[in-house]
């Protein structure tokens, strides 16, 4: 009986360690891939067929349904101008220049990372929905309140996250990710 009780806590501890390390694994990889752009980030990686094994689950954990580096780049803001996390909170004015892509697209996402339920089913902007060329300004509002012109609402949630994806991007993009121009996020107030 002693024996079993033994191997049966070899088989829980060596479920802990082997889950808690493969969790902080992924958790940790894949920080080491990330470029910064502004208050705008992307994992130089996500897509690439050179991930190792720890870096892909956290790609598919984080990013599900990612398409391939050849073709899209992905870049997420978590903060403003001034460094302050998003919140659903204030107001923002997302301002600049289309990117030179295929398509480009701005999506608001919450805490959790899931699109926000609105009642308007307003999710997103993209280069078509604001009839913006490349090159040329656009301005895209996100507030919890309604406001005019291209708005997208960030619901009552707490923390939010801006997505840009850029399909098919011009080759500047991918030879600068670091320094190719990106819209700026400017918090215009709070509650």
């Amino acid at each position: 009986m002693w024996s079993f009780f033994r191997y049966l806590l070899a088989v829980v501890l060596g479920l802990v360690l082997g889950l808690g390390s493969t969790f902080w694994a992924i958790r940790s990889s894949a920080d080491l891939a990330f470029a910064n752009n502004g208050v705008w980030r992307t994992n130089i990686m996500t897509g690439s067929q050179d991930l190792d094994m720890y870096s892909r689950a956290y790609v598919a954990v984080k990013y599900l349904f990612a398409m391939n580096k050849a073709e899209t780049v992905y870049y997420e803001a978590t903060t403003d101008e001034d460094g302050k996390p998003l919140s659903t909170d204030c107001d923002y004015l997302v301002i600049g220049k289309a990117p030179k892509a295929r398509w480009w697209s701005i999506t608001a996402y919450d805490e959790y990372q899931f699109l926000i339920d609105n009642p308007h089913n307003r999710y997103a902007f993209s280069g078509e929905d604001l009839g913006v060329e490349a090159g040329k300004e656009f301005k895209i509002r996100v507030s919890a309140d309604k406001l005019k012109g291209n708005w997208i609402p960030t619901g009552d949630g707490k923390s939010l996250m801006l997505l840009l994806r850029l399909y098919n991007p011009s080759p500047e993009v991918y030879d600068n990710v670091e320094g190719y121009p990106l819209p700026k996020i400017i918090r215009e107030g709070c509650k």
